[in-house]
């Protein structure tokens, strides 16, 4: 059932003045209107819901809550024949939930009063905005209206909302000569009195949308290796575990599980045209977007230009650096830590963000794309978390992965770095061993990726290393482990070993996963015709305003990307899709809805 509640707004008289004695209210008086008295624009205003993303066929729409759709106040502003700005009026008189059409969530039934007109020519076009920005200032023309800013998608508590945008009655081009985002007015739309009754010709029809895109990931109850505990058991190869007998005794097999932490939406639009911004030049054939994205006869469209839309693919962070140092605000989306993804996967708690669109170019870069970002953790059948290392296609324990690095090192004559296993005796020379696991540890490289270093200590302003170090030289003599003589590390010795050490990942980084936390990157689809990461078009990804995406996951048996360090802002790479494979299915709802479906 649908359930809206709108709050009625007082009535502000509104002035204005005009400079022609055509189309007045009194053609056989010369337009003239005495000073003293009122003329009155009825307008209903049809809260077009959320929706689904354009593809063939029907689209689905579905209400939004009382809280999605509750307005405080209502603006309207007017412009002129020649597209130029002339007032305004803030005016609301409540309204009622519609039940009976599935595009409509509510309607409204406002008067403005326009008082003090002695003559005048009727504005053309109104603009309507409901829930504005305090500091919210109209374009002094219909075009730079266009670019204004909303400064977000919210009001305090409400959703900021706006005219609709699609293309009106086309003309023999294909375009239309009435703006995409206005309501156009006429004569008789301007009354001498009230007008009684909104079943009435004369009502001017105002639809308008939420500029919030809604989002909901919701995890099915069919996925078959789901514990009783709510893990997921993954069969997964994990090296340095003792071997299964599985063909051959080849293959290291684990028991390791995946819980579900929470979920969040990154790279997120900062900012949103108070108009929505479409191209009429779009097309629906394969030559262009390929999909029927203006729908005339809901009032609405499909798809849509975001403030950021034409920046190049320089404008999107490479990595979690390019957002630590955006010191200036210069990146247009927000991307967001591990530590800052709170939503709980219950399949009931939606987001929202602000529409993010981007041109065919911009459709392969991973940093562009409005995702949702899945939380997890990599633990035993307990629920404990277990520290991870992605390395060269491999999962290792942290452990196992440290001891393999050193080994490698070690056996290619690489490594030179020793510890003193026996102290001398007497006679007895002391005994030395090449350093283990315990001796070292990993290191941040950023974007999840890590290096092993020395484990040190500092004391004052000298760093050293955490136990005696030694590198080996030469021949030993007397009470030297011979032929060798062991001396103890210098700083420059400290360096060297960790630049050492480091050089093991240059070329093939390995991924750590802290405490076995890690994200699923799922970029949320608008249409469902991803080709993995190929031949991607305008549209297959981004978010729109008014459209309700809801993703489910329907497979859970990869691991997602690790996450080394919480705090970091998380940048989803062009390669995050050789760790694991996501499939989506997305719908859009009044909320239009996109549904997605996801594999993990």
């Amino acid at each position: 059932m649908k359930k809206m509640y709108w709050m009625g707004l007082f009535a502000t008289l509104l002035a204005w003045g005009g400079c022609s004695e055509e189309d007045g209210l009194n053609p056989e008086n010369g337009g003239n209107k005495p000073m003293d008295e009122q003329t009155y624009l009825t307008v209903r205003i049809m809260d077009a819901g959320a929706s689904t993303r354009g593809t063939a066929g029907n689209p689905e729409f579905e209400d939004g809550t009382a809280g999605e759709h509750y307005v405080t106040g209502a603006r309207f502003f007017f412009y002129d024949n020649g597209k130029e700005y002339v007032t305004e009026a803030n005016v609301w008189d409540g309204g009622n939930a519609d039940e009976t059409d599935d595009n409509i969530e509510f309607n409204g039934n406002t008067v403005i009063v326009l008082n003090g007109l002695e003559y005048q020519t009727f504005p053309k076009y109104m603009v309507t905005v409901l829930n504005a920005p305090a500091d919210y200032q109209p374009g002094e023309t219909l075009d730079a209206m266009l670019k204004t800013l909303s400064g977000g998608i919210y009001q305090g508590n409400t959703f900021i909302m706006s005219t609709t945008s699609y293309v009106h009655n086309a003309n023999a081009d294909g375009g239309s000569t009435t703006p995409y985002f206005v309501t156009e007015l006429t004569t008789a739309n301007f009354q001498e009195e009230p007008i009684p009754t909104i079943v009435n010709d004369n009502v001017v029809k105002v639809y308008v949308e939420r500029l919030a895109a809604k989002v909901l990931l919701e995890v099915s109850d069919q996925i078959d290796n789901k514990e009783s505990n709510g893990l997921y058991k993954l069969n997964v190869t994990v090296a340095g575990d003792d071997n299964n007998d599985v063909e051959n005794g080849t293959t290291a097999g684990a028991d390791i599980y995946v819980k579900l932490l929470g979920w969040g939406l990154n790279a997120t639009a900062k900012n949103s045209y108070m108009m929505k911004n479409i191209n009429e030049s779009w097309k629906s054939e394969a030559t262009g977007l390929g999909f029927s994205w203006n729908d005339a006869s809901k009032f609405r469209s499909y798809w849509g230009m975001s403030y950021n839309y034409g920046d190049a693919e320089t404008a999107y962070p490479d990595n979690a650096e390019d957002v630590e140092t955006d010191t200036n605000d210069e990146l247009k989306l927000e991307y967001i830590s591990a530590n800052e993804i709170e939503t709980a996967v219950d399949g009931k708690t939606p987001n929202y963000c602000a529409e993010n669109t981007f041109p065919e170019a911009i459709a392969s870069t991973a940093a562009a794309r409005t995702s949702i970002l899945l939380k997890a953790q990599i633990c035993d059948d307990s629920g404990k978390g277990l520290d991870m290392v992605r390395y060269n296609g491999m999962l290792f324990k942290k452990d196992h992965y440290l001891s393999y690095v050193l080994n490698a090192l070690s056996n290619s004559n690489s490594l030179n770095a020793w510890h003193q296993t026996k102290a001398a005796e007497g006679t007895e020379p002391a005994e030395y061993a090449q350093i283990d696991k315990s001796l070292v540890e990993l290191a941040n490289l950023g974007d999840g990726k890590v290096k092993i270093q020395l484990k040190k200590k500092t004391t004052g302003e000298t760093v050293t290393t955490e136990k005696p170090l030694y590198k080996r030289i030469g021949t030993g003599t007397g009470t030297q482990q011979a032929p060798y003589k062991f001396e103890p590390f210098t700083a420059t010795d400290i360096t060297d070993v960790d630049n050492t050490l480091a050089s093991f990942n240059a070329s093939n980084p390995a991924t750590g996963y802290n405490g076995g936390l890690m994200y699923y990157n799922i970029p949320i689809e608008h249409l469902r015709a991803i080709v993995t990461g190929e031949n991607l078009k305008e549209a297959n990804y981004g978010v729109v305003r008014n459209h309700y995406y809801k993703v489910t996951i329907n497979k859970l048996e990869n691991v997602g990307k690790g996450i080394f360090d919480p705090d970091e802002a998380i940048v989803p790479g062009d390669d995050d899709e050789i760790y694991y494979y996501v499939g989506a299915s997305i719908h859009i709802l009044s909320w239009k809805i996109v549904n997605q479906e996801v594999d993990l």
